[in-house]
């Protein structure tokens, strides 16, 4: 199975284009059956992930998919997403 990995891949987009690459990343992983590994530090981009993995200190401090994690109201990825919210 084909392995698409991105670092960061929208970190210095505007959030049209941030959209524009988001979606063809999920298009290519529909059309191509890529698997995809993501790494970012914006929640939004997490959206559609079967998995969302969050390290702290280089250990799995949660995972889950993007709902069940936003739910974590003491969660790393909640206060992630309500802090990028804020912005």
């Amino acid at each position: 199975m084909p392995l698409f990995l991105t670092i960061q891949a929208t970190s210095a987009l505007d959030p049209v284009s941030e959209a524009v690459i988001v979606e063809t990343i999920l298009r290519l992983r529909d059309t191509e059956g890529l698997t995809i590994i993501s790494v970012t530090h914006h929640p939004v981009t997490t959206v559609e992930a079967d998995e969302i993995i969050v390290l702290d200190k280089g250990v799995i401090a949660e995972r889950g998919t993007y709902v069940d994690l936003v739910e974590k109201e003491n969660g790393i990825f909640h206060k992630m997403v309500n802090t990028k919210n804020e912005e």
